[in-house]
């Protein structure tokens, strides 16, 4: 099992419908926290970029700057 996870979510920020990313780190209790997600200043890049339904090339992209690191889709 990874170390870390990303959790992937489409949803209304401020009034914008957006890809929202989370990047959780598991700690010394087994449990994840967060430690980064797209909102930061220093995220790898810019979700904004991919549409509602780009979900793939968005995974992809998270494969790309994340190997190895377990992604999660979150619908609400």
């Amino acid at each position: 099992m990874s170390q870390e996870k990303v959790v992937l979510e489409w949803g209304r920020d401020k009034g914008n419908e957006q890809w929202f990313i989370e990047i959780l780190r598991k700690n010394n209790d087994g449990k994840f926290s967060r430690i980064s997600d797209s909102g930061c200043n220093d995220f790898p890049f810019n979700p904004d970029h991919f549409g509602p339904f780009e979900e793939d090339l968005l995974i992809q992209k998270l494969k790309e700057v994340f190997p190895g690191t377990e992604i999660m889709l979150k619908w609400c």
